[in-house]
C-alpha cells in the first residue's frame, strides 16, 4: 500500500498546487478592494445606531435598472441622432422611398463603436442585441439589406485595423454577393472605418483612403446611381476626393457610433431624423498639412544614452551617481512649434491673412494640396470646423448684442424656412484685434475662435426660436507670455459673428470688413451676422473680476476664478528659456513663410535639464524630526461627522491625527483605484474606476438583476457591461450642451448600478492632430468646445454624488512614448490650448478629482509639477479635490510627487512605491509626512461629501467582514495545505517502511 513513487509524486504535485494557491491568495488579499469592486462584494459591515435613519444622502434617480436602461438607451440614441454630421448631399438624401440597399466594406459588418483598446473600448463585444449592427439599424428604418453581400463581409476574418492601414475592402465581393449588388442597387452605402486606441498613435498615412477602399467604392458606383459614404472614424479621414466626386452623392461623418448609432444611421438615411451634428474637428484635404503635424512625433535627445536588449534599442538618461535621481522614460521630447495655431485656428487664420494680403500667407510653405504654387484654403480644407448640413433650411438673425460687465450677450432668432422639421445650431465666434503690440511681444491671435453655442428644439417648418448666448470676455482673452506675463484684452475692434462653422463665421467677419470673393474669399459672407465691439483700453486680466452667476445648462458658462494673481509659471517648459533664445521658432501670423514649423534638428539636453529629467535634486527632504506630527491618537471622531464642513475646518486636524501611518499610506498607495476601509474613521472605503469614454468599466451588479434585460439573448444585467456610449468626439458633434449634461447624469446613474463612487473621466485632452491614438476619448481639436462640453458632462456626472475625474491632466497629446516624453511649449499655447478644457471642468463645473498624465511638461513629470498642480490647478482655478495618477508603472512617477500635488497613486497589484511610502520614510522626513497627511485630507474631504458615505450615519461603526471569495480562498489554502502535508507525511512513512524492509 505504501508506494514511495506514488506518494513522492503526489507530495510534489500537491505541494506545488498549495504554493500556487497560497501565492494567488496572498496576491488577492493585497488587492482586496479591487477584487471586491469587480465582484460587487465588500470587506466591511456598517453598524448604524439608528437603523431607521435615512443615510442615502445621494439617491438614485431611477427606481430600478429596467427604468434606467430605457433612459440610458434613449440618451445614447439621441446623442448619435444629433451627433451624426451630414457634410455632403447632392439631393439624394433622405432615401424616402428606396428599400433595397447594399452595404459595402468590412466596417459595415464590424462598426467602430468607440475605440480599439484600453478601458474606453466598447463593452459587450460581439453581442449584437446590445451593440446594434448596421444591418439591424437599416432594417429598423424599413430598408432591406443585400443578404449575400452582408454574409460575405460577415465571413471575413479580422476587424478594423488598429493604428495601421485600413482593412476595409481587403477583397472584392464576388459570386452571389455580386449578384446581390445588382438586385439591391436602389442605394449603396459604403462604410469607411478607422480605429485607434491607447498606447500608440496612428501611422502617418492612416487617414488616407486606400486603393482597396477605392475599388470597393467603384464597385458600389457600378451597382447603384446613389452612393453614400459613411465615415465611421473618430478622427477625420481624408475625404476631399469624394467631396469632389459627382458619383459620390452624400457623405455622413459618424465617429464611434456606440451601442445604438447604427439605428441613428438608418433613421438619418431614411429621413425620420434630420441631421443636426456639426464637425468637432476640421477636415483637411491632407491630414499631414496642419502646422501641428510637422512636429507631432517625439524625438530622442541627441546626448541620450542607449542600450541594446530584446532586439531593440532603448534610450535614457541615467541618474548621476550618488544622487537621489529617478530614472525612467526620460529621453523623448516634442516641440509644439505651432503654438496656439491648433486645428482650424491655423487654417482659418492663414486664410484671413491670405485674403487680406498680409504675413506672407500665400507662400509655398505648408502647401500640400494647393495648386499653382501658393497656399490656398479651398485646396487645403475639405470641411471646416463646426460645419454641417440639414435636410431643411434655416435663417439666423441677431436680435440683440451687448458687452456688459465683462460678459458678451447675443440673442439670435432662428427660423426654419424649409419644408421639414429639424434642429439648428447657433455658433458664436469672435475675432480679436491683431495689433502692433502683439507683433512686438509675440502674442498670437487666431482670426476666429469659438465663444459659445446653442441648439434649438426641433422646429417645424415655419417655426422659430430665439437663443441667448453668453460668455465672459476672459474666454477670448490672450495670454501675453513675454511682456505683461498674464491674460490681456487688446484695445481695438472685436468682431462677434454667427455662422455655420468657423469658416462661415470668418467669411461673415471679412464681409463686415468689406471683403468679397473678388478678394480671394471662398464665398461672399453676410455682414448682417456680425456685431462689433470697440475696446478702448488695453486691459490686463491678472486679477480679473468675473461674473458669479453660477453654472446652469441654460445661462451659458462662467469662469468663477479665485483671487490669485495670474502670472507666468511655465517658463521652464519653453526650450528658448532652457537652451537660449532662438532654439525654437514658434509659428507666427506675422510671417507664415519665415516661421513655418520644420522638423527639429536633434537637440541635446543641458546638464540642468538632465537633472530635472532624472529628478536629481528636485525634491528637498524635510526635517528628520517628525515628533510633532500626530498619528494613532485614538478614535474620538469619525469621517461622517465631517459631512458639509469646510475643507479648512479645525476638526480635520483632529480626524487625521487618529489615522495610523499604515492607514495614511494605504489610502494613497494601495489598490488600482479603490480605497480600503479606514476603520479608525468608520469609513467603508470606495470603488473607483475608469470610464466615460464609453461608460463605466464593469458589468452591472448582480443585486440589480431583474427578470430579464431588454437585450435578446442576455438574461441578466450582471452579464451586461455598462460601456455603451459613442466616442467623445461623436458626443461633441452634437453641439448640444443640455444633452452633454444629460450624458453626464446617465454616467452618474450608471456608476450606482455598477458600484462606483468615482468615474475617471471625461477625457479633456485635445486632438492635436488626427493621429493621436486616444482621440476617440477626447472631444475635439478646439479648447473652447472642450471647455464647454467638458464642463457640462462633469456637472451632470457630479449631480448625484458621483465624483468626476477629468483626465489626463495635462499635455497628453500623443500615445507614442507617452510614459515620460517631454512636450516643450510656450506659456500662451499651454494656457490657451492644453489647459483650457480642464479649466472648464474644474473652475466652472467644480470637478472633485483629476487624473494627471503619464507625460511631462518640460522636463518635469506633470505629477511632480508644482506650477501645474498647485499654482494653476489649485491656486488659479480653485480646485479643492484630489489628484490621482494614471497607471503608475514608471519609476519617474515617484512617491515624492506627493510633495508637488499628486495625492493618490494608481497601482496594479504588486506595484507600489514602498521606497517612497513606508513608515520609516515618513518618520524620517517631515515634508513627506505632512504631504501624505494633506493628501489624505484632500481625498477624505472629497469622499465624505460624495455617495461614498451612503449608508453611513454620523454614529456608525464600520467593522471588518470577510467577503465570500476570501473565505473560499482561505478554505482552499487549508484544504490543499492539509492534503499536501498528508502526502508529504505518507511519502516519509513509505520511505521509512521501505528502508526498514531493506534492513
Amino acid at each position: 500500500m505504501f508506494k514511495k513513487r506514488l506518494w513522492r509524486a503526489l507530495a510534489a504535485t500537491l505541494s506545488a498546487v498549495f504554493v500556487v494557491t497560497l501565492s494567488a491568495s496572498l496576491l488577492a488579499f493585497t488587492s482586496e478592494s479591487d477584487i471586491n469592486q469587480r465582484l460587487g462584494t465588500v470587506s466591511y459591515k456598517i453598524i448604524n445606531a439608528d437603523e431607521d435613519a435615512d443615510t442615502e444622502y445621494f439617491k438614485r434617480k431611477t427606481n430600478n435598472l429596467d427604468e434606467y436602461m430605457a433612459q440610458k438607451l434613449d440618451v445614447i440614441e439621441r446623442t448619435t441622432d444629433e451627433g451624426i454630421v451630414l457634410v455632403k448631399n447632392d439631393g439624394v438624401l433622405p432615401l424616402k422611398t428606396e428599400k433595397k440597399v447594399s452595404l459595402f466594406g468590412i466596417g459595415s459588418r464590424r462598426l467602430v463603436y468607440n475605440t480599439s483598446s484600453g478601458n474606453a473600448e466598447i463593452g459587450n463585444s460581439g453581442v449584437d442585441s446590445v451593440n446594434m449592427t448596421l444591418k439591424k439599424g437599416m432594417e429598423n428604418s424599413g430598408f432591406e439589406v443585400a443578404p449575400s453581400l452582408w454574409n460575405y463581409y460577415s465571413g471575413l476574418s479580422g476587424n478594423q485595423a488598429n493604428n495601421t492601414s485600413s482593412s476595409v475592402g481587403q477583397a472584392l465581393p464576388n459570386g452571389d454577393a455580386q449578384a446581390d449588388i445588382a438586385a439591391y442597387g436602389e442605394a449603396a452605402i459604403v462604410v469607411l472605418t478607422r480605429n485607434t486606441g491607447e498606447g500608440g498613435d496612428a501611422a502617418e498615412t492612416y487617414y488616407r483612403v486606400t486603393d482597396n477602399e477605392r475599388a470597393v467604392i467603384n464597385l458600389a458606383k457600378s451597382g447603384s446611381s446613389k452612393v453614400i459614404l459613411v465615415s465611421n472614424s473618430p478622427s477625420p479621414l481624408e475625404l476631399d476626393e469624394f467631396e469632389r466626386d459627382a458619383a459620390v452623392n452624400a457623405i455622413l461623418v459618424v465617429g464611434g457610433v456606440g451601442a445604438r448609432g447604427a439605428n441613428s444611421i438608418g433613421k438619418i438615411l431614411r429621413g425620420t431624423v434630420n441631421p443636426s451634428g456639426r464637425l468637432a474637428d476640421i477636415y483637411a484635404a491632407d491630414s499631414q498639412s496642419s502646422a501641428a503635424f510637422q512636429n507631432y512625433k517625439t524625438q530622442i535627445f541627441g546626448n541620450a544614452e542607449s542600450s541594446q536588449g530584446g532586439g531593440r534599442t532603448s534610450y535614457f538618461f541615467s541618474a548621476p551617481a550618488g544622487s537621489d535621481g529617478i530614472t525612467g522614460a526620460n529621453a523623448y521630447y516634442v516641440t509644439q512649434k505651432e503654438g496656439i495655431y491648433l486645428g482650424f485656428k491655423y487654417y482659418e487664420t492663414r486664410y484671413e491673412d491670405s485674403v487680406m494680403g498680409v504675413g506672407n500667407a500665400g507662400s509655398a510653405k505648408g502647401v500640400y494640396k494647393s495648386q499653382g504654387g501658393g497656399w490656398k484654403y479651398a485646396d487645403e480644407v475639405t470641411y471646416g470646423f463646426g460645419y454641417g448640413q440639414s435636410y431643411t433650411a434655416f435663417t439666423q438673425e441677431i436680435t440683440s448684442f451687448s458687452v456688459q460687465n465683462s460678459v458678451v450677450n447675443m440673442s439670435v432668432k432662428v427660423k426654419n424656412t424649409g419644408s421639414v422639421a429639424g434642429k439648428e445650431v447657433v455658433q458664436l465666434y469672435a475675432q480679436s484685434p491683431y495689433t502692433a503690440y502683439d507683433k512686438t511681444n509675440k502674442v498670437e491671435k487666431s482670426a476666429v475662435q469659438l465663444v459659445n453655442f446653442g441648439k434649438t428644439r426641433t422646429l417645424a417648418a415655419g417655426a422659430e426660436q430665439t437663443l441667448d448666448l453668453k460668455m465672459d470676455l476672459y474666454n477670448i482673452a490672450s495670454y501675453d507670455y513675454t511682456n505683461a506675463k498674464t491674460w490681456v484684452l487688446d484695445d481695438g475692434m472685436y468682431y462677434f459673428a454667427v455662422g455655420n462653422g468657423a469658416h462661415d463665421a470668418l467669411n461673415n467677419i471679412l464681409a463686415k470688413k468689406g471683403k468679397t470673393a473678388a478678394n480671394g474669399m471662398t464665398g461672399n459672407g453676410d455682414a448682417a451676422l456680425v456685431k462689433e465691439w470697440n475696446n478702448g483700453t488695453f486691459t490686463k486680466l491678472d486679477t480679473p473680476e468675473f461674473t458669479d452667476e453660477g453654472f446652469t445648462t441654460e445661462n451659458g458658462l462662467y469662469h468663477n476664478n479665485t483671487d490669485q494673481k495670474v502670472a507666468n509659471v511655465l517658463e521652464s517648459a519653453d526650450l528658448n528659456n532652457l537652451l537660449g533664445a532662438g532654439t525654437v521658432t514658434y509659428l507666427s501670423r506675422n510671417d507664415w513663410d519665415a516661421t513655418w514649423p520644420v522638423r527639429d534638428a536633434q537637440i541635446n539636453a543641458s546638464a540642468e535639464m538632465i537633472k530635472r529629467l532624472t529628478f536629481d535634486g528636485v525634491y528637498t527632504p524635510g526635517s528628520a524630526d517628525t515628533s510633532g506630527i500626530k498619528h494613532d491618537s485614538g478614535s474620538a471622531y469619525q469621517l461622517s461627522m465631517m459631512m458639509g464642513l469646510p475643507y479648512d475646518h479645525d476638526l480635520w486636524d483632529d480626524l487625521l491625527d487618529q489615522m495610523s501611518i499604515e492607514e495614511l499610506i494605504n489610502s494613497i498607495n494601495k489598490n488600482f483605484g479603490a480605497i480600503d476601509p479606514i476603520f479608525s474613521l468608520a469609513f467603508p472605503g470606495t470603488n473607483d474606476n475608469d470610464g466615460v469614454g464609453s461608460g463605466p468599466v464593469g458589468n452591472y451588479l448582480p443585486k440589480f438583476n431583474t427578470a430579464a434585460t431588454p437585450f435578446e439573448g442576455v438574461g441578466k444585467y450582471s452579464d451586461v457591461n455598462a460601456r455603451m456610449y459613442p466616442s467623445q468626439s461623436m458626443e461633441a458633434q452634437t453641439f448640444n450642451q443640455e444633452l452633454m449634461y444629460e450624458i453626464g447624469e446617465c454616467l452618474s446613474e450608471d456608476s450606482y448600478y455598477v458600484g462606483f463612487v468615482s468615474l475617471w473621466g471625461p477625457g479633456l485632452n485635445l486632438h492635436r492632430t488626427p493621429h493621436s491614438g486616444r482621440n476617440p476619448e477626447y472631444f475635439s481639436e478646439d479648447a473652447q468646445l472642450t471647455y464647454i462640453v467638458g464642463a457640462q458632462m462633469t456637472a451632470g456626472l457630479q449631480s448625484n454624488g458621483v465624483i468626476a475625474c477629468p483626465k489626463h491632466f495635462a499635455f497628453n497629446d500623443a500615445e507614442d512614448q507617452r510614459y515620460g516624453y517631454a512636450p516643450f511649449i510656450n506659456e500662451q499655447a499651454a494656457r490657451e490650448t492644453s489647459l483650457r478644457g480642464f479649466e472648464g471642468a474644474v473652475s466652472v463645473a467644480k470637478a472633485k478629482n483629476v487624473m494627471n498624465a503619464l507625460n511631462r511638461i518640460g522636463c518635469d513629470w506633470v505629477g511632480a509639477s508644482d506650477p501645474v498642480q498647485n499654482t494653476i490647478l489649485r491656486g488659479e482655478w480653485g480646485f479643492d479635490g484630489y489628484v490621482l495618477t494614471d497607471n503608475a508603472l514608471q519609476p519617474f512617477q515617484c512617491g515624492r510627487g506627493v510633495a508637488f500635488g499628486t495625492d493618490k497613486w494608481m497601482l496594479l497589484p504588486g506595484n507600489d512605491r514602498n521606497s517612497e511610502f513606508n513608515k520609516a520614510a515618513l518618520l524620517g522626513d517631515a515634508r513627506l509626512f505632512e504631504s501624505v497627511r494633506e493628501a489624505n485630507h484632500r481625498i477624505l474631504y472629497v469622499y465624505v461629501n460624495s455617495a461614498a458615505m451612503n449608508g453611513v450615519s454620523k454614529d456608525a461603526t464600520v467593522v471588518y467582514s470577510t467577503p465570500w471569495w476570501k473565505s473560499t480562498l482561505i478554505a482552499a489554502d487549508v484544504v490543499f495545505g492539509v492534503i499536501a502535508v498528508g502526502c508529504v507525511a505518507m511519502f516519509v512513512v513509505s520511505n521509512l517502511i521501505k528502508s526498514k524492509g531493506r534492513a
